[in-house]
Protein backbone atom coordinates (compact mmCIF):
# COMPACT_ATOMS: atom_id res chain seq x y z
CA UNK A 1 0.00 0.00 0.00
CA UNK A 2 1.38 3.42 -0.94
CA UNK A 3 2.16 5.75 1.95
CA UNK A 4 0.58 3.69 4.74
CA UNK A 5 -0.45 5.23 8.06
CA UNK A 6 -1.62 3.46 11.19
CA UNK A 7 -1.35 -0.08 12.41
CA UNK A 8 -3.30 -3.32 12.25
CA UNK A 9 -5.95 -1.98 14.66
CA UNK A 10 -6.66 1.12 12.56
CA UNK A 11 -6.78 -1.14 9.50
CA UNK A 12 -9.33 -3.38 11.25
CA UNK A 13 -11.44 -0.33 12.17
CA UNK A 14 -11.32 1.06 8.63
CA UNK A 15 -12.22 -2.30 7.09
CA UNK A 16 -15.03 -2.84 9.60
CA UNK A 17 -16.75 0.48 8.87
CA UNK A 18 -16.11 0.21 5.14
CA UNK A 19 -17.79 -3.21 5.18
CA UNK A 20 -20.77 -1.82 7.14
CA UNK A 21 -21.30 0.93 4.56
CA UNK A 22 -20.68 -1.10 1.43
CA UNK A 23 -22.97 -3.95 2.47
CA UNK A 24 -25.54 -2.07 4.58
CA UNK A 25 -26.20 0.61 1.94
CA UNK A 26 -27.38 -1.73 -0.83
CA UNK A 27 -29.39 -3.74 1.71
CA UNK A 28 -31.23 -0.58 2.70
CA UNK A 29 -31.74 0.33 -0.98
CA UNK A 30 -33.61 -2.92 -1.54
CA UNK A 31 -35.99 -2.29 1.36
CA UNK A 32 -38.22 0.29 -0.42
CA UNK A 33 -38.76 -2.30 -3.15
CA UNK A 34 -40.08 -4.75 -0.56
CA UNK A 35 -42.22 -1.97 0.92
CA UNK A 36 -43.82 -1.17 -2.44
CA UNK A 37 -44.39 -4.86 -3.08
CA UNK A 38 -46.26 -5.13 0.23
CA UNK A 39 -48.38 -2.06 -0.53
CA UNK A 40 -49.13 -2.58 -4.23
CA UNK A 41 -49.39 -6.34 -4.57
CA UNK A 42 -50.46 -7.47 -1.11
CA UNK A 43 -52.46 -4.36 -0.07
CA UNK A 44 -50.84 -4.11 3.37
CA UNK A 45 -51.93 -1.19 5.50
CA UNK A 46 -49.68 1.32 7.26
CA UNK A 47 -50.32 -0.23 10.68
CA UNK A 48 -49.17 -3.66 9.49
CA UNK A 49 -46.09 -2.21 7.77
CA UNK A 50 -45.16 -0.11 10.80
CA UNK A 51 -45.65 -2.93 13.31
CA UNK A 52 -44.48 -6.02 11.42
CA UNK A 53 -42.62 -5.27 8.21
CA UNK A 54 -40.58 -2.19 9.07
CA UNK A 55 -38.78 -3.66 12.11
CA UNK A 56 -37.96 -6.78 10.10
CA UNK A 57 -36.57 -4.77 7.16
CA UNK A 58 -34.45 -2.52 9.37
CA UNK A 59 -33.24 -5.46 11.44
CA UNK A 60 -32.32 -7.50 8.38
CA UNK A 61 -30.27 -4.69 6.84
CA UNK A 62 -28.43 -3.94 10.04
CA UNK A 63 -27.85 -7.57 11.01
CA UNK A 64 -26.53 -8.68 7.61
CA UNK A 65 -23.91 -5.95 7.49
CA UNK A 66 -23.04 -6.01 11.21
CA UNK A 67 -22.75 -9.80 11.52
CA UNK A 68 -20.75 -9.96 8.29
CA UNK A 69 -18.33 -7.28 9.50
CA UNK A 70 -17.89 -9.03 12.85
CA UNK A 71 -17.19 -12.38 11.16
CA UNK A 72 -14.58 -10.86 8.84
CA UNK A 73 -13.00 -9.05 11.79
CA UNK A 74 -12.91 -12.26 13.85
CA UNK A 75 -11.25 -14.11 10.94
CA UNK A 76 -8.57 -11.37 10.80
CA UNK A 77 -9.28 -10.82 7.12
CA UNK A 78 -9.19 -7.00 7.07
CA UNK A 79 -5.72 -6.27 5.71
CA UNK A 80 -4.00 -3.71 3.50
CA UNK A 81 -5.53 -3.61 0.04
CA UNK A 82 -4.80 -1.29 -2.88
CA UNK A 83 -6.17 1.97 -1.45
CA UNK A 84 -7.68 1.00 1.90
CA UNK A 85 -8.07 -1.91 4.27
CA UNK A 86 -10.41 -4.55 2.93
CA UNK A 87 -10.80 -8.31 2.87
CA UNK A 88 -7.38 -9.48 1.78
CA UNK A 89 -4.86 -12.15 2.59
CA UNK A 90 -1.88 -10.59 4.30
CA UNK A 91 1.57 -10.87 2.80
CA UNK A 92 2.67 -14.52 2.75
CA UNK A 93 5.49 -13.80 5.17
CA UNK A 94 5.22 -11.39 8.08
CA UNK A 95 8.85 -11.10 8.90
CA UNK A 96 12.14 -12.78 9.48
CA UNK A 97 13.28 -14.79 12.42
CA UNK A 98 16.12 -16.98 13.42
CA UNK A 99 16.01 -20.57 14.52
CA UNK A 100 19.29 -22.10 15.64
CA UNK A 101 21.23 -19.30 14.04
CA UNK A 102 19.51 -19.83 10.67
CA UNK A 103 17.38 -17.00 9.35
CA UNK A 104 13.84 -18.07 8.33
CA UNK A 105 10.73 -16.34 7.02
CA UNK A 106 7.81 -16.32 9.46
CA UNK A 107 4.51 -17.04 7.68
CA UNK A 108 1.46 -14.84 8.38
CA UNK A 109 -1.72 -16.26 9.77
CA UNK A 110 -3.89 -13.19 9.12
CA UNK A 111 -6.46 -13.53 6.38
CA UNK A 112 -6.07 -17.25 5.83
CA UNK A 113 -9.81 -17.47 4.91
CA UNK A 114 -9.82 -14.28 2.83
CA UNK A 115 -10.56 -16.02 -0.49
CA UNK A 116 -13.56 -17.84 0.93
CA UNK A 117 -14.86 -14.72 2.66
CA UNK A 118 -14.51 -12.52 -0.42
CA UNK A 119 -16.36 -15.15 -2.48
CA UNK A 120 -19.28 -15.03 -0.05
CA UNK A 121 -19.24 -11.23 0.17
CA UNK A 122 -19.05 -10.88 -3.62
CA UNK A 123 -22.31 -12.83 -3.93
CA UNK A 124 -24.12 -10.19 -1.83
CA UNK A 125 -24.59 -7.56 -4.55
CA UNK A 126 -25.96 -10.19 -6.94
CA UNK A 127 -28.49 -11.32 -4.34
CA UNK A 128 -29.52 -7.71 -3.68
CA UNK A 129 -29.90 -7.01 -7.41
CA UNK A 130 -32.06 -10.13 -7.74
CA UNK A 131 -34.26 -8.98 -4.82
CA UNK A 132 -34.71 -5.52 -6.37
CA UNK A 133 -35.41 -6.88 -9.87
CA UNK A 134 -37.86 -9.52 -8.63
CA UNK A 135 -39.84 -7.16 -6.43
CA UNK A 136 -40.05 -4.49 -9.12
CA UNK A 137 -41.16 -7.10 -11.67
CA UNK A 138 -43.90 -8.29 -9.31
CA UNK A 139 -45.05 -4.69 -8.70
CA UNK A 140 -45.06 -4.01 -12.45
CA UNK A 141 -47.11 -7.16 -13.18
CA UNK A 142 -49.64 -6.25 -10.47
CA UNK A 143 -50.07 -2.70 -11.80
CA UNK A 144 -50.41 -4.03 -15.33
CA UNK A 145 -53.05 -6.55 -14.19
CA UNK A 146 -55.04 -3.79 -12.46
CA UNK A 147 -54.74 -1.53 -15.49
CA UNK A 148 -55.99 -4.30 -17.78
CA UNK A 149 -58.97 -4.89 -15.47
CA UNK A 150 -59.85 -1.21 -15.50
CA UNK A 151 -59.37 -0.73 -19.23
CA UNK A 152 -62.73 -2.36 -20.01
CA UNK A 153 -64.43 0.64 -18.43
CA UNK A 154 -62.97 3.03 -21.00
CA UNK A 155 -60.18 5.55 -21.18
CA UNK A 156 -61.72 8.12 -18.84
CA UNK A 157 -63.44 5.72 -16.43
CA UNK A 158 -61.58 6.89 -13.37
CA UNK A 159 -61.62 10.55 -14.33
CA UNK A 160 -65.39 10.55 -14.95
CA UNK A 161 -66.16 9.99 -11.27
CA UNK A 162 -63.53 12.42 -10.00
CA UNK A 163 -64.34 15.22 -12.42
CA UNK A 164 -68.10 14.87 -12.46
CA UNK A 165 -70.02 17.74 -13.95
CA UNK A 166 -69.33 20.71 -11.71
CA UNK A 167 -71.77 23.58 -11.87
CA UNK A 168 -70.75 26.91 -10.46
CA UNK A 169 -73.59 29.16 -9.45
CA UNK A 170 -72.56 32.73 -8.88
CA UNK A 171 -75.96 34.43 -9.01
CA UNK A 172 -77.45 36.73 -6.42
CA UNK A 173 -79.62 34.04 -4.81
CA UNK A 174 -76.54 32.37 -3.32
CA UNK A 175 -75.16 35.65 -2.05
CA UNK A 176 -72.41 35.81 -4.67
CA UNK A 177 -70.77 32.61 -3.37
CA UNK A 178 -69.82 29.76 -5.61
CA UNK A 179 -71.99 26.70 -5.07
CA UNK A 180 -70.59 23.42 -6.33
CA UNK A 181 -73.00 20.65 -7.16
CA UNK A 182 -72.38 17.38 -8.90
CA UNK A 183 -74.61 15.72 -11.41
CA UNK A 184 -74.45 12.13 -12.54
CA UNK A 185 -74.67 11.57 -16.22
CA UNK A 186 -77.22 9.03 -17.36
CA UNK A 187 -76.22 6.81 -20.21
Amino acid sequence: MWNPRGNIHSCNAQGFFLFLGLIGGPCYNSMPCLYYLAVVKYNKKDEYIRAKLEPFLHGLSIMVSLVGAIIVLAKEAFNAHVMSCWIERDAPYCGRGAVGGVEILIPCRRGADAKTIISIVAAGPYIIICVIATTMLLVYLEVRKNETKLSKYGVGALRANLNSNIVRNGNSESGGQTVITTMKSVS
